[in-house]
């Protein structure tokens, strides 16, 4: 694989921009209010110190997920060289099994097992875009039923609740509808989607049905109308969140 090198006719602002979006701050809210959803439905009473250090393990999962998917894909930050993101990456994920480490020491052993689960698919479907397991089901799987049903686990150290498992379903729903609302606006990558204009270019990206070439003949009124809907799906899931979280406290 081939490595990019920083440019150095690129301002320092430039790099801090492009680091910003790789946080791709509304899919990592929307995983962080799944991954808060599952722990407030816990029957048991509420552990402080497993909600906040899973909520770290699972922000620093994701975060590492997003940088390796970076170094195969190359066109979201293009300031940034990929060794870059490689070693941020391992650095994230390293900090990831270690919370796994200590709650699996101090807790329950099988936690472990659910960290090894989650790190290992967040890589290996963001680390090789082409792999097989590259397809809606994964997505949904990774990115809300993990999030969610394994922070329920965690929480209340024991298998998933019929409650839990129902929101599990939910929010393998919310995420490929997220998915689908991503990808007409930004098809993930507007500047390779704008080189692929007027070719044969089959390249779905972030969408599971546009194409690149599709991506860039949208017309501008959809695209607005998308990023309206992007941000009502959003605002809907921290509703939702908030509603569980209050739920919870008046138990």
């Amino acid at each position: 694989m081939k490595f990019r090198t920083p440019r150095l006719d690129i301002p320092r602002s430039t790099y801090l921009q492009d680091t910003l979006k790789l946080f791709h701050p509304k899919m990592l809210i929307i995983i962080m209010c799944l991954t808060s959803i599952g722990h407030f439905l816990s029957p048991n009473p509420f552990n402080m110190e497993r909600y906040i250090l899973g909520i770290l393990g699972v922000l620093f999962g994701v975060l590492a997920a997003y940088r390796f998917n970076e170094e195969a894909d190359l066109t979201t930050a293009p300031s940034i060289p990929g060794t870059h993101h490689r070693a941020t990456a391992l650095i994230l994920l390293i900090m990831a099994v270690s919370i796994g480490v200590y709650l699996s020491d101090k807790y329950a052993g099988w936690i472990i097992l659910l960290a090894a689960v989650a790190v290992i698919i967040l890589v290996v479907y963001n680390g090789l875009p082409r792999h097989p397991i590259h397809n809606k089901g994964v997505y949904a799987f990774i990115w809300g039923f993990v999030p969610l049903v394994f922070s329920e686990m965690l929480q209340s150290l024991t298998w998933p609740t019929a409650t839990t498992l129902f929101f599990g379903s939910w929010a393998m729903v919310v995420a490929v509808s997220t998915l689908y609302l991503w990808g007409p606006v930004t098809c993930g990558r507007a500047g390779s989607c704008t080189k692929a204009k007027g070719k044969p270019n089959n390249h779905l990206c972030h969408s599971p049905f546009i194409s690149c070439k599709g991506r860039v003949t949208i017309p501008k009124e959809i695209d607005k109308h998308m990023k309206h809907s992007i941000n009502l799906n959003l605002i809907s899931i921290i509703l939702i969140t908030m509603a569980v979280a209050a739920w919870r406290i008046t138990l």
